[in-house]
């Protein structure tokens, strides 16, 4: 019968410590336990982007979207260009270099989730039914001129279907050079002024939320950076216990 050699005894305790250094509990405890209804935030690229990015300086964010956990993956319900729901790993491929990553959740939809899991469960299936609903819809470029949705009002308005306490909107300022520039392309002769409506840096500082992780500035996207994770095979179909897969 063939032996493996005898150095590989020795081999396998070197490389689990390598591991464990490379990748410590602290590390991979940043990624544990989101779950459907958390927010993603990122800054993608674009002049646009830019401009939205800038309305909120402590919260520099340009775009939003809801987790949901799926088939063991980790999805993203979001409007971009048009309501769908794309794999997180396409998800934060957008995200532009340099940037940070910050996933964010509901106070509300906390204590709902660790005090009664059947009622939370039972919330997010209605959410998810009206995700269906507007699914295919167009963006709406136009920032709450037209009928459409843009990223974070249409997350507001997913998650203010199941919330007690609204996520509010506020008087949107477009007074920047780039949208005079922008509207006018779209010809709308006169910039809109406080339009109700909500930045994605918005949730960042919103009360209603908490953080419950933040990325460091990265030169690569994260689905580039951190190493898939098979999920258990049992698991509460809307929490997500283990590292997301970036697929």
């Amino acid at each position: 019968m063939n032996q493996r050699p005898k150095f590989f005894g020795c081999f396998w305790p070197l490389l689990i410590c390598l591991v464990a250094t490379c990748f410590s509990p602290r590390t991979f405890a940043k990624y544990t336990s989101w779950q459907a209804g958390d927010i993603i935030l990122i800054r993608t690229l674009g002049r646009t982007a830019t401009a939205i990015s800038q309305t909120i300086p402590k919260a520099p964010y340009s775009h939003v979207g809801l987790l949901w956990p799926e088939n063991g993956k980790m999805m993203v319900l979001e409007v971009w260009k048009k309501v769908q729901k794309v794999s997180l790993g396409d998800f934060t491929k957008r995200q532009a270099p340099q940037s940070k990553m910050a996933v964010y959740r509901v106070h509300e939809l906390d204590r709902l989730a660790k005090q009664n899991p059947d009622d939370f469960n039972r919330l997010m299936d209605q959410m998810y039914q009206v995700f269906t609903a507007l699914e295919n819809r167009p963006y709406d470029d136009l920032y709450g001129l037209g009928q459409a949705f843009y990223c974070s009002n249409f997350v507001q308005h997913l998650l203010n279907q199941v919330l007690s306490k609204k996520i509010p909107s506020h008087p949107m300022q477009f007074k920047a050079k780039f949208w005079r520039e922008y509207f006018a392309e779209k010809e709308i002769s006169e910039v809109p002024q406080k339009v109700p409506g909500i930045a994605p840096g918005d949730f960042a500082r919103s009360k209603l939320f908490k953080e419950i992780f933040v990325s460091v500035p990265a030169t690569k996207p994260v689905s580039a950076i951190i190493t898939p994770a098979t999920p258990p095979s049992i698991c509460a179909p809307l929490f997500w216990d283990k590292i997301p897969k970036f697929n």
